[in-house]
C-alpha cells in the first residue's frame, strides 16, 4: 500500500535523531494509528539516503576513569571555580555601575565573588591568587563596554562555550520530537520547551 507523505517524513526525522527502527515504527503507530513494517522503514531509509545520526563533537574514546578523560579540563576545582567567579561578576550590580564609590570599584567585586568562590569551592590560595587577576581583567572589560553603550545581557557569559550551546540545542529537538511521540502537543506559544501537557489528570 502506498503510505502518506507525513508518515514517511516523521519517520525520517525520528531515523535521523538517532531512534532505533522498533522506536520509529511504535512512534508512527501512535500517531498516525498505524504500524509499519521494518522492512518498510528500512527500504525508505536507503531509498532516501536517510542519514544516521552521529554525534561528530563527541570524541570516541572517553574514559571517566582517567584524569579529564570526559571533559577534557586538566584542573577541575579550578574551572568551576573561575565559572562561579565570573558568574558572580556578572550578576554583579556593580560591575556596570560607573559610580566611584569602593563597594562599586573593580577590586571591591572581584573581592566579593572570590570570598563566594573560596566558601563553595575551598579551592586553596593558589587558586584565589591566580583567579584574582583573571577576573580583575574580566570585571574591567564588562565595565567598558557598558561605559561605551554596548549591550552585554546579564548572566550571559560571550565566552561560553559554543559547542557545549550546540549541543544543548541539539538535545532539545530531541526532547520535543520525544514529546510529540508520546502525544504531547506543542504550543509555540509557551516559553521554556514550548510544551503543553494534554490528557492529564486534573489534580483534586
Amino acid at each position: 500500500m502506498a503510505h502518506p507523505l507525513e508518515w514517511k517524513e516523521r519517520a525520517k526525522e525520528l531515523w535521523e535523531l538517532g531512534w532505533k527502527p522498533a522506536q520509529v515504527i511504535d512512534a508512527v503507530e501512535k500517531e498516525f494509528g498505524h504500524r509499519l513494517k521494518y522492512t518498510t522503514i528500512k527500504t525508505w531509509s536507503v531509498k532516501g539516503s536517510w542519514k544516521d545520526f552521529t554525534d561528530h563533537d563527541t570524541p570516541k574514546h572517553l574514559n571517566p576513569n582517567l584524569p579529564a578523560g570526559v571533559s577534557g579540563i586538566a584542573d577541575p576545582i579550578y574551572h568551576l571555580s573561575l565559572v562561579l567567579g565570573k558568574r558572580l561578576v556578572r550578576e554583579d550590580s556593580a560591575t556596570r555601575s560607573t559610580s566611584k564609590e569602593k563597594n562599586s570599584l573593580t577590586p571591591a567585586i572581584v573581592a566579593r565573588a572570590l570570598e563566594v568562590v573560596d566558601r563553595e569551592y575551598d579551592p586553596g590560595p593558589h587558586t584565589i591568587d591566580y583567579l584574582k587577576p583573571v577576573l580583575t581583567k574580566y570585571v574591567n572589560t564588562i565595565k567598558r563596554a557598558a561605559k561605551a553603550g554596548k549591550e552585554n545581557v546579564l548572566n550571559e557569559d560571550p565566552q561560553r562555550n559554543r559547542r557545549s550551546q550546540n549541543r544543548l540545542a541539539r538535545g532539545m529537538q530531541e526532547i520535543l520530537a520525544e514529546a510529540l511521540a508520546s502525544g504531547i502537543e506543542i504550543d509555540d506559544g509557551h516559553a521554556g520547551l514550548d510544551i503543553v501537557y494534554t490528557n492529564q489528570d486534573e489534580s483534586e
